[in-house]
């Protein structure tokens, strides 16, 4: 259970950093300054997701969890 926690939080980093790459750019274009502030919001929840992507790795790797 604990290595798909992890999988899914590292799916949800992935879609964090597509939105990251995207949105303050198109906010940057258009000169939306509510877009281009979107980032910070956006950094914080894909760090989220990665610091819980590699806790859940390092709880499987000590319970020694190696079917992922």
């Amino acid at each position: 259970m604990i290595p798909e926690l992890g999988h899914i939080a590292l799916i949800l980093a992935l879609c964090f950093a597509a939105l990251l790459g995207t949105i303050p750019l198109i906010g940057s274009y258009t000169g939306h300054v509510r877009l281009m502030w979107s980032s910070q919001p956006l950094v914080y929840g894909m760090g989220t997701m990665l610091f819980i992507s590699f806790s859940m790795l390092v709880i499987a790797f000590i319970g020694d969890d190696f079917s992922v």
